[in-house]
């Protein structure tokens, strides 16, 4: 899954980045930016897709629930 994630995580040229890394059955984030406001739009993107992928995940599993 994280090589599959890759290409959604490349430096912005905003002048900020991340890493994203697997630990077992977890994705780890590293982020890093040339000053806080381009850090802080970084974490703010990926924490929003992070939430969107959680409820995706949990309206896919409440759906087969249904059936």
């Amino acid at each position: 899954m994280a090589d599959a994630l890759r290409p959604d995580v490349v430096a912005t040229k905003r002048g900020a980045g991340v890493m994203l890394r697997r630990r077992r059955n977890t994705l780890v984030f590293a982020f890093e930016g040339k000053s806080i406001p381009a850090l802080r739009a970084s974490v703010n993107t990926y924490l929003r897709w992070v939430s969107t992928v959680r409820r995706v995940l949990y309206e896919l599993e409440a759906s087969h629930c249904r059936t």
